[in-house]
């Protein structure tokens, strides 16, 4: 009879474990595909992150220690939070790319970066 009750014990062990982990999937799943599907706003804690949206990319970079939510819906929400953002204590900046190229004339390489999508708001 105990070895019936263990079994049976860890069987129930076994099921809670793996509907919990179906239903942490589950939750995570659907959070990033909310998030990927709206794509409208981003939170920005003491950390930079880069948005390339609508043609206009920044960098934004937050020293401080409030979080933020960043805006980019419509154009114009993003443009209007671009504007606003050194009021509110941020940094913003165009971005950035940057790639290795060898030399042609020697056993070299040299790093060489470049702005892209530095569009201004209207």
């Amino acid at each position: 009879m105990k070895l019936k009750a263990k079994i049976k014990f860890i069987s129930l062990i076994l099921l809670l474990f793996l509907l919990s982990f179906s239903f942490g999937f589950f939750l995570s799943y659907k959070e990033y595909y909310a998030q990927d599907a709206q794509a409208s706003i981003v939170r920005l804690d003491k950390t930079s992150t880069n948005i390339d949206k609508y043609f206009i990319c920044r960098n934004i970079i937050n020293y401080s220690s409030k979080s933020y939510m960043i805006p980019f819906r419509t154009k114009e929400e993003w443009c209007s939070f671009i504007k606003r953002a050194p009021a509110l204590g941020l940094v913003v900046e165009k971005c950035m790319r940057c790639y290795w190229t060898e030399c042609w004339c020697t056993n070299c390489r040299r790093r060489t970066c470049e702005y892209y999508n530095t569009q201004d708001c209207p």
